[in-house]
């Protein structure tokens, strides 16, 4: 009996992730007991993976948690920012004395990228391990076609957290060179986009978006002059393939490998991170109606349906 994590299922990021995975695992599979979470330190120790009484005899986890326990375990590592970002002292323990002997044993691990598979392939150190791209898929909404919201004046959309690693303080910042434009932010973090913008004095200009759904997302990407994403680190960088989708412009810092593995050739970079006026400038040359260059970024490259079936055929192999 193969049981499968599905507590990671929602609706953001890793849980975005999980939900479109699990509805099209092909494997036969039972969810694991709901109670707890999968990111809690003692869970990999003390959660029972019984269903009905019964032990199962491999485990598949869309997130980076396992078990310890002397069963087959498949799981998914999407990227090593918890490494890697400030703070990762507290996770290093986790990785590095469990989930990296536990990867080694299992001699295999899912990720999405192939910029996330090098970087697992260096952090494991035995090329035993297999570390199968299973890729990214993206949903139907995020087209070339399809409505885009109006606005009055021109605006660049941020869409993410405010984690330090994702520097919207340097794109906030940059607003106060672009006195024409707005700055729309997607974030549940109203307080912080809040804080952010009366700082650098620009608030008059920072639009908030919040419980924004897959719909409502794209039309922003389609009316935007550009998709911002300053992140010094990204396992994947899922707002720059939305917008590439949606034909949308996407400026990106150029040493963030796993966004420009995504454009391809087809975003704006920026060197200098933390650069505002670099920023504003090339947020400045971007011109009205200007689009992402087609056939960089199209809905065949990031397909759910074989996301599905890299990671069923992996879970079928190894349970």
């Amino acid at each position: 009996m193969l049981v499968v994590d599905n507590r990671w299922a929602g609706q953001n990021g890793i849980g975005r992730y999980a939900k479109e995975v699990l509805s099209r695992l092909t494997v036969p599979w039972e969810p694991i007991e709901p109670s707890g979470s999968p990111s809690s330190p003692q869970d990999f120790l003390l959660k029972n993976l019984r269903v009905n009484g019964t032990r199962p005899t491999a485990i598949y986890s869309p997130g980076y948690n396992g078990f310890l326990r002397n069963i087959p375990q498949t799981i998914t590592v999407l990227d090593l920012i918890h490494l890697e970002s400030p703070g990762s002292v507290k996770y290093r323990p986790y990785y590095d004395l469990f989930l990296k002997p536990l990867l080694r044993k299992n001699r295999h691990v899912i990720t999405i990228s192939d910029t996330s598979k090098k970087q697992i392939e260096r952090w494991i150190g035995d090329p035993r391990v297999d570390v199968i791209n299973a890729g990214m898929g993206s949903a139907a909404e995020f087209a070339l076609e399809g409505k885009r919201i109006s606005a009055e004046r021109p605006y660049f959309l941020y869409v993410g957290n405010l984690r330090t690693h994702k520097n919207v303080s340097t794109i906030v910042e940059a607003m106060k060179y672009l006195a024409d434009s707005d700055l729309y932010i997607v974030s549940s973090d109203q307080s912080g986009v809040a804080a952010l913008s009366e700082k650098y004095d620009v608030a008059d200009r920072v639009k908030i978006f919040s419980g924004v759904g897959d719909e409502e997302l794209a039309s922003l990407y389609r009316g935007a002059r550009a998709t911002l994403q300053p992140s010094l680190l990204e396992g994947f960088g899922l707002p720059a393939q939305e917008s590439a989708l949606c034909g949308t412009p996407v400026i990106f810092w150029d040493g963030c490998e796993s966004v420009k593995e995504i454009c391809a050739g087809g975003g704006l970079p920026v060197m200098n991170a933390k650069d505002a006026r670099e920023w504003a400038s090339v947020m400045a040359e971007v011109r009205e109606g200007q689009s992402f260059p087609s056939g960089v970024v199209y809905p065949a490259r990031y397909s759910w349906a074989d996301v599905g079936r890299e990671v069923s055929a992996a879970v079928a192999q190894h349970s």
